[in-house]
């Protein structure tokens, strides 16, 4: 078995040093490698010593270090269903079906397509549909505010400018996090992190 970039396509939630300490001191998993999966990703020592596999352990690892144990795939960014939308042009059912890795980090023309059609070939579920083009563009914010740049993030910096919405989720888990408790904590916490999934905006 190797790797899809989709299985390590995401950030660990916590540090790689936590990881480390929960799921053994190991190297992030790769695309393209045949490395085995850590145990602690998805088995527990019964009381004989033994590991078993265990279901909690591994929802731990889908929530908590998924680049890790190679279960980015798994996580709210990439389990949405393609959208339900009658008459799709060919051409964007075409496109959708053939999604490369590379397109999904930098393709201007493909990466909306994506976000819009078939959020869950690229690990973009949780950005409602607001993304930017350039996928550079959050490495300078400055720009949202330059003169004469205004056309140019308005088409290409809709995420990083924050043209999508009021009140976007500022992290990709909010799904997760709203079942388990998250979204009752105090509304200016909420609206920082998940006011648009929470419902907060």
């Amino acid at each position: 078995m190797k790797y899809t970039p989709q299985a390590t396509g995401c950030e660990n939630a916590i540090s790689d040093a936590s990881c480390d300490i929960l799921f053994g001191a190991s190297a992030n998993l790769s695309a393209g490698s045949n490395d085995p999966r850590p145990p602690l990703c998805w088995q527990l020592q019964n009381a004989n010593g033994v590991l078993e596999p265990n279901a909690d352990m591994k929802k731990a690892a889908i929530f908590n270090c998924a680049k890790k144990c190679g279960y980015c795939c798994m996580t709210s960014d990439y389990t949405c269903a393609k959208r339900d939308i009658p008459n799709v042009p060919l051409s964007i059912q075409k496109i959708c079906e053939e999604v490369t890795w590379d397109k999904c980090l930098y393709s201007i023309e493909y990466r909306p397509i994506y976000a819009f059609y078939c959020p869950n070939t690229c690990g973009f579920c949780n950005i409602n549909d607001c993304i930017d083009a350039v996928p550079t563009c959050s490495k300078d914010p400055s720009i949202c505010n330059s003169p004469g740049m205004n056309e140019f993030t308005m088409k290409y910096c809709l995420h990083t400018c924050g043209y999508c919405t009021q009140c976007p989720d500022t992290v990709n888990n909010c799904a997760e996090l709203k079942t388990q408790g998250f979204c009752s904590n105090t509304p200016s916490y909420v609206k920082k992190y998940c006011g648009k999934t929470c419902g907060i905006c």
